[in-house]
């Protein structure tokens, strides 16, 4: 019996079944006992086990992306900042035509009276279809506008488009146009010496390239 029930370790004795105790006629409180000790030496042996690190393989789950909001824009100022934009703009386009003539005023103030034109009359009725297309074939366009690409690039991002006999303007943008206005008389402003024009309100400064200081023509 000693050699078929052969218990030498807490395993072995934790291993036994409670139908062995009550077979072999073992008193309850004994058993009670064991079993407190075997538990016991149990929980001492599993907090001396070192801790065993549980790595996480999931794939990591990106986090989630913010929903997109509605960010409020006071009107007014987006307003100002697109139309000081378009005056800068147009300015350094007025200088690039400037440069690429050699800044000589004779060349510079007929295309200039032609390009006022076409902007003065857009910014006044941009609806009018007639002020929105541009006849190619006449020889004053082409050799006051379209002769200078810093001119044709000035009409480009104002808005026209260019055909086979005209430029046309099929959308428009009242910003761009007053922007775009407003840097002709700003840099006549600045060049009114250079020039020999004076800027007014309700302006002609290409009047017989006049250096009067009166505003008249």
């Amino acid at each position: 019996m000693l050699e078929d029930n052969w218990y030498d370790s807490i395993e072995s004795l934790q291993s036994i079944e409670d139908t062995f105790w009550t077979e072999n006629k073992f008193p309850a409180r004994l058993i009670q006992a064991i079993k407190a000790e075997l538990n016991r030496d149990s929980d001492m042996e599993d907090a001396h086990k070192p801790a065993v690190l549980k790595l996480d393989t999931a794939k990591p789950v990106a986090p989630a992306e913010p929903e997109p909001r509605e960010v409020h824009i006071d009107e007014e100022m987006k307003e100002a900042n697109g139309f000081e934009e378009y005056v800068h703009l147009g300015r350094s386009l007025l200088q690039a035509f400037f440069k690429e003539t050699g800044f000589v005023k004779e060349t510079i103030l007929p295309s200039m009276k032609i390009l006022t034109k076409v902007v003065e009359n857009l910014a006044n009725d941009p609806m009018e279809p007639k002020f929105r297309r541009i006849n190619t074939t006449k020889k004053p366009v082409q050799e006051k506008l379209l002769k200078w690409k810093t001119l044709v690039s000035f009409l480009e991002n104002l808005g026209f488009t260019k055909g086979e006999s005209e430029m046309n303007m099929v959308g428009f943008n009242s910003e761009l146009i007053r922007g775009f206005y407003d840097a002709i008389i700003e840099e006549m402003k600045t060049n009114t010496e250079a020039f020999g024009v004076t800027v007014s309100s309700g302006f002609d400064p290409y009047a017989q390239h006049s250096s009067s200081t009166t505003g008249e023509r």
